[in-house]
């Protein structure tokens, strides 16, 4: 039986290839959660805005005109960051991405060095399976013509 001298090494990098996709997967959400919080932030601003226009049609109150300043500063501002939140997260998933391919082709460098191996192995036993078969049949052919001389 083909025994894999690197298996242990290979085991660890499927285990390390299993982790990054983990990760990766878990960027991922964090990634749609923030769009997501993203996309209600600017639908709440796209809705104050427009009751804000509405109301300066009908007549606005400067207290009221002051109010919805501040709001729509402070959504302005909870964008903007979330934005910034989104873009580090695109970040980390771009490396975490990069990361999880290289992980891949270092094991699939070991998958390829394993199947060679194997490869070898199974034709060097063919070869010796051949080699003591053909010895088998000289000696009985041999046996066969002493005995018939």
């Amino acid at each position: 039986m083909f025994q894999f001298r690197l298996q242990p090494l290979l085991n660890y990098r499927q285990l390390e290839e299993d982790r990054l996709q983990r990760e990766l997967a878990g960027i991922y959400t964090q990634r749609e959660s923030a769009q997501a919080v993203l996309a209600d932030l600017q639908t709440s601003r796209a809705k104050t805005f427009a009751r804000f226009q509405q109301r300066q049609r009908e007549g606005l109150s400067a207290p009221e005109l002051k109010q919805y300043d501040c709001y729509l500063s402070a959504v302005d501002n909870d964008i903007r960051r979330q934005q910034r939140r989104i873009e580090d997260i695109r970040r980390q998933y771009k490396e975490k991405l990069a990361e999880l391919l290289e992980a891949v082709k270092k094991r699939k460098m070991l998958d390829k060095l394993k199947e060679g191996q194997a490869y070898r192995e199974a034709e060097r036993l063919r070869l010796a399976e051949r080699n003591f078969l053909d010895e088998v049949a000289t000696t009985t052919f041999n046996r066969r013509r002493r005995c018939n001389e």
